[in-house]
């Protein structure tokens, strides 16, 4: 073989590694790009759903708002008074049952200390 054509040689194997380099490289990048690909669709999946939950949602919440001005607003915080006005009304009849009734046992426990007391001191004598 001639120079010239161990030079050829040389420099077709020099350009087949960079080719196989290349190749291996673009081989990793295709890899690459199918798993963000991937990523991107389940990203997609997630944002049409989110879309569709919000939009869901907004339509419930105009549901509901409806409603609000139908009743009145003023109404419904009227109705809520009420109710506020009547779980205090409660509380303090409740409160108040609560300290007759601990007044009421605290008795019992006084009678029953006389009675056992007197009972003693009969047994006693």
């Amino acid at each position: 073989m001639t120079a010239t054509t161990q030079e050829k040689i040389v420099q077709l194997e020099k350009d087949a590694n960079k080719l196989v380099n290349n190749l291996e490289l673009l081989y990793k990048k295709a890899g690459s790009y199918n798993a963000a690909k991937e990523e991107l669709q389940k990203t997609n999946a997630e944002l049409v759903i989110l879309i569709n939950e919000t939009m869901k949602l907004s339509q419930e919440s105009h549901t509901i708002i409806t409603k609000i001005n139908e009743i009145g607003s003023s109404q419904i915080f009227k109705q809520l008074e009420k109710i506020d006005k009547s779980i205090f009304s409660f509380n303090d009849v409740t409160q108040k049952q609560f300290h007759r009734n601990k007044m009421f046992l605290l008795s019992v426990v006084v009678l029953l200390v006389v009675s056992l007391v007197m009972n003693i001191i009969i047994y006693l004598k």
